[in-house]
């Protein structure tokens, strides 16, 4: 007997769904895809338990009748084709003959389809892709499609799923992204009962970026408008006052779809490096128009890469668009004898003080005098610890600074040269993990604001309690702002919290390392010493002693190497003594 045998229906659907449905997200993005290409003008995502327990799909679309609904539930059967020629032609969101079969393969389904008001429509229920009920019902024109429990039948696949608000994290990503790209379409979308993102569809763009970004980030972003050569370029861009670290917040719609390409990010990178401050990148949205025949949107299943036939080309539009766009609104400002220079005139390094009242000032602001400000800032910059000052106990004290960043010093018959800023990081990380230390705070003079989007909020919620347990004391301010109260005293005095804490929302949006892990990580590494920092001399003691003491010493936490030594002998070998 042969070793080669087909394989069954359910097993066949059960792999297909591997290729389509590999996490809830999967699902929202197949069913709403499905939604407009049906014409829908507002569309309901209701989610429970981050969407493994239920995924709730409402549309106001065309709906389907009997037949078709049926025909909706077997592999290969689609509305989009009618032939093999049809897939060069497709001006729908894309061939989704594998989706619905393959998500009822792996969950508990249900569809409530209708064609008419005032007909009675169809409900088709599953299980494992099974028809299980099939009723006539009364619903209003439109397609609701329940998917329950899922990978209940793939319970290796069910472990991998992540945290509630992790997976529910990854839904509103792409709940927002259809939302940018069809802003003439309602969206609505809870979890667990709550409101947690809604668009009108009144087609009103600026509202999505706002309802994406924060209406603090988009009253910051000037308009980009550029067309040259068959190529349309409008969008939106931040101003230097609102960047972020990463490139997570550059949004790109092509032809109407939401893609990704690292041509894209590298055009906004060149064309504001000499606007931004260096690594940090700005909040935007691009919308992209051009000949369907340059661009290739076949290059990944989920369709959110694109490869350019004319990479240059479009390279160059975008740099030149977001180019023309700031000296536009330079010579706009000096006309009307603004700042000539938005970049010269901020002070990024400063954060900004923030009362409960969403009122900014900063410390020129608050006091009369140069002495006054001088005083605050002393006040604010004095180190907190103890461990800066040099004491007799000391095991090294003679160090010697090398290019601000190494550190070079004799120890246990050894000369050794450490990178001082991965000392420090290791330094801070061990402290962090040390259970046994007693976390103090200190009450910030003026509590500080901090605005975080919808997605951020997920993440907070998820690391809130790691925060406080580090001497952290925020508080809710609405549902896109935080106070922040107090920091912990066992910090360098110079950390700015506030980005600290963006950035430790940022870091924990990547899958991998535990949160807990990550957040350490992120502390320990924004917190330290840099590379360029000159050290005084009971900063060099301090530093170095600190690091002889660490139980790990070898590595920071991103495991690059901290030390390298060597001995007498080797040393001797180096003037052919001995």
């Amino acid at each position: 007997m042969g070793k080669i045998r087909l394989l069954d229906e359910n097993t066949i659907n059960k792999i297909a769904a591997g290729e389509v449905v590999n996490r809830p997200a999967s699902v929202v993005k197949e069913l709403v895809e499905n939604s407009i290409d049906a014409g829908a003008t507002n569309i309901r995502i209701e989610i429970q338990n981050g969407g493994k327990s239920l995924i709730k799909i409402t549309d106001n679309g065309s709906g389907m009748d009997k037949e078709d609904a049926k025909m909706s539930l077997v592999r290969h059967a689609t509305s989009k084709l009618s032939s093999v020629e049809d897939l060069l032609f497709l001006d729908t969101m894309g061939f989704r003959g594998e989706a619905i079969p393959s998500i009822a393969s792996v969950s508990r389904f249900t569809i409530q389809t209708n064609t008419s008001d005032t007909e009675k429509g169809t409900e088709l229920i599953t299980e494992s892709g099974k028809i299980i009920s099939e009723t006539s019902v009364h619903l209003p024109k439109g397609t609701t499609i329940i998917a329950k429990d899922l990978f209940f039948n793939i319970p290796a696949r069910q472990k991998y799923l992540k945290s509630e608000n992790t997976e529910f994290g990854h839904m509103l990503k792409i709940t927002q992204g259809l939302a940018i790209v069809h802003p003439e379409i309602a969206f609505t979308l809870l979890h667990d009962n709550k409101k947690i993102f809604s668009t009108t569809g009144n087609n009103q763009i600026e509202e999505v970026i706002s309802d994406i970004h924060s209406f603090k980030v988009f009253k910051n972003m000037i308009e980009i408008n550029y067309a040259d050569l068959g190529i349309k370029i409008n969008g939106f861009i931040s101003t230097p006052q609102e960047t972020r670290a990463n490139k997570e917040k550059q949004l790109f719609v092509v032809n109407k779809r939401l893609v990704n390409n690292n041509t894209f990010h590298a055009a906004v990178t060149q064309s504001t490096k000499f606007i931004f401050p260096a690594n940090m990148h700005p909040y935007l949205y691009l919308n992209i128009e051009t000949d369907p025949s340059e661009i290739d949107v076949n290059v990944h299943p989920s369709k959110t890469e694109v490869k350019l036939y004319k990479e240059t080309f479009i390279f160059d539009s975008i740099f030149k668009a977001i180019k023309k766009t700031f000296e536009t609104r330079q010579s706009t400002s000096i006309n009307n004898h603004d700042s000539i220079n938005v970049a010269e005139t901020i002070d990024y390094h400063k954060p900004a003080v923030s009362f409960q009242n969403k009122i900014t000032y900063k410390p020129n602001e608050l006091f009369e005098s140069k002495q006054q400000v001088a005083a605050y800032k002393e006040i604010i910059q004095t180190p907190i610890k103890a461990s800066s000052v040099v004491q007799n106990n000391d095991l090294v004290q003679n160090i010697f600074q090398f290019n601000n960043m190494y550190l070079v010093f004799y120890f246990e018959d050894k000369l050794r040269i450490i990178d001082q800023h991965a000392a420090h990081e290791r330094i801070l990380f061990e402290k962090l993990k040390n259970q046994s230390i007693n976390r103090n705070s200190q009450e910030l003079l003026f509590p500080e604001n901090i605005f975080l989007d919808k997605q951020d909020v997920l993440i907070y919620e998820e690391i809130m309690n790691i925060l406080s347990n580090l001497g952290y004391v925020i508080d809710n301010f609405g549902d896109d702002s935080l106070i922040l109260r107090s920091v912990p005293t066992d910090l360098p005095a110079k950390t700015d919290h506030k980005e600290l804490i963006k950035e430790i929302i940022s870091d924990n949006k990547k899958d991998g390392k535990d949160k807990i892990t990550k957040t350490y990580t992120t502390i320990a590494c924004k917190a330290a010493i840099k590379a360029g920092d000159t050290l005084q001399e009971r900063e060099k003691i301090a530093l170095v002693n600190d690091w002889i003491n660490c139980n790990n010493n070898l590595s920071c936490p991103h495991g690059r190497p901290i030390e390298k030594s060597f001995d007498e002998k080797e040393i001797d070998k180096w003037f052919h003594r001995g």
